[in-house]
């Protein structure tokens, strides 16, 4: 009966040590499932809060791009009305490969110097409407002239 007794303590032994291990795989599973949504949570709050930041930076990069595109327009301190009809047509086109926004004009008008382009951004996150003034003269002189002179 003694050898009876110690075969069941090593099968007690034994059912408990399996229990055991299938306790710590059941936890392991339960941590890697937290860890992994937990992950998830931060990388969507991180991306959504990018996200905008980089709206806001494509849309002051249209701004100066558009600033840019009326100077090098600009020939001895004015811009001709053409030449800004063609600058309204094709800038949209150029930019809609690049980003995933629309840039949009509204009114052009020089006055006095000052060429003001109304422009409209949409993008996904972001919509606004910016007014850009760009002062003639204060645009730098083309590389052309520079060499000329």
């Amino acid at each position: 009966m003694i050898g009876h007794e110690s075969t069941r303590d090593e099968a007690t032994r034994h059912d408990r040590g399996q229990l055991v291990l299938i306790a710590a795989v059941t936890i392991a599973f339960i941590l890697l499932g937290v860890v992994v949504v937990f992950n998830g949570v931060l990388y969507t709050q991180t991306l959504s809060s990018s996200a905008s930041g980089q709206a806001i930076s494509d849309a002051d990069r249209s701004a100066l791009e558009i600033e840019d595109g009326v100077c090098a327009l600009a020939h001895n301190g004015s811009v001709s009305e053409d030449d800004l009809t063609a600058l309204e047509e094709q800038y949209p086109h150029s930019k809609s490969g690049s980003t995933a926004s629309v840039v949009s004009f509204g009114d052009v008008t020089t006055d006095n110097n000052v060429t003001t382009v109304e422009v409209r951004y949409v993008s996904s996150d972001l919509e606004f409407e910016r007014v850009v003034e760009v002062d003639l003269e204060e645009c730098p002189d083309h590389v052309e002239e520079e060499e000329e002179g």
